[in-house]
């Protein structure tokens, strides 16, 4: 499937939303939230989104990210109330991090 930035975040900001958009649940917030949780099987994935879970891993603790094909990214952050979209870049760790650290030195 290929959609537009624009489309990627907007599918970003339902999640970050918890699945509310527009004053309408479109997907259930029990859902949103479960798919944060890691899966026994794989510590860092779940319900079809990486998960990034764990004090050592700094600013980037809880941000949950849509991987796709050619280095695209859909990454939310919850504490930051930010969603970043991310296209054709081989890996967006280090861009995040440089994001958080620039919205953190406020």
């Amino acid at each position: 499937m290929f959609i537009s930035t624009r489309d990627q975040a907007r599918f970003g900001l339902l999640f970050l939303r918890n699945g509310n958009w527009q004053g309408k649940q479109l997907i259930s917030e029990k859902w949103i939230k479960m798919l944060q949780v890691p899966t026994p099987i794989k510590k860092n994935y779940g319900y079809m989104w990486w998960v990034r879970q764990g004090p050592e891993l700094g600013p980037l603790n809880n941000i949950y990210t849509a991987t796709g094909f050619g280095g695209n990214y859909i990454i939310i952050d919850p504490k930051h109330d930010l969603v970043m979209v991310v296209r054709w870049l081989p890996q967006a760790v280090p861009f995040v991090q440089k994001v958080i650290e620039a919205i953190e030195k406020k």
